[in-house]
């Protein structure tokens, strides 16, 4: 039981920094002015969501947590 449990831990985890590293990309993009602000929202968020802010996903979560 104990396996199991630690098994969903770890999977709740990498989830969890999977969403935060997206989201830091997207706050960083936006933040960057990497997409026009003339734009609609939809086209707006679409650019957004397809931007590389950074080099690695690690470099993400380490700005996202406060490490850097």
């Amino acid at each position: 039981m104990k396996d199991v449990v630690i098994a969903v831990l770890l999977g709740m985890l990498i989830w969890f920094g999977s969403v935060i590293v997206r989201l830091e990309n997207y706050r960083y993009a936006s933040f960057v002015g990497m997409c026009s602000q003339h734009v609609d929202l939809v086209q707006r968020d679409r650019c957004l969501q397809s931007k590389e802010t950074r080099t690695s996903p690690f470099w993400h979560l380490a700005y996202a947590l406060g490490f850097l």
